[in-house]
């Protein structure tokens, strides 16, 4: 495992992360069309949990390239995936009680399957007549934290 490789990926997995989280801020607080920064918001997100997966990956002495979610998250091991099930399903029902529980989430394989592509599909939107249709919603970024939470502990 190469520790300073790692530290690489997870300063781009959080710049992925803060750029999408700061394009959300500006679609929320300007109320700007979501067709305008929509794309790029969901790209980012994507590529930062792409990111995050390849992390884990790395963590676990594997390394793949593509990206697809759902795949990158199958050559994990199955000691990883239970982590990350069980870290994802907390923190939906934190986030059902705490700040609303009217808001759908996905469970974690409905949420990988949807966001599966939305790095490819989003950064080319344009283009049309791609499989991930979903905007990043609550549950993306509820799978988002939770990885970028396992690495954080991981690599202490």
């Amino acid at each position: 495992m190469d520790k300073n490789n790692i530290e690489r990926m997870q300063m781009n997995a959080e710049g992925f992360k803060a750029a999408a989280n700061y394009l959300d801020q500006a679609i929320s607080k300007n109320g700007v069309f979501l067709g305008v920064y929509g794309p790029a918001y969901t790209a980012n997100l994507a590529f930062a949990c792409e990111l995050y997966l390849k992390q884990l990956l790395l963590l676990t002495g594997k390394k793949q390239i593509g990206h697809e979610l759902k795949s990158l998250y199958q050559y994990l091991n199955d000691d990883t995936k239970a982590q990350i099930k069980r870290a994802y399903e907390k923190k939906c029902e934190e986030f059902h009680a705490e700040v609303d529980n009217n808001v759908e989430l996905r469970d974690l394989d409905s949420c990988l399957e949807a966001y599966n592509k939305a790095f490819e599909d989003w950064r080319y939107w344009y283009e049309g007549g791609k499989s991930s249709d979903c905007i990043g919603w609550k549950d993306f970024h509820i799978l988002i934290e939770t990885l970028d939470e396992l690495i954080e502990k991981l690599i202490q």
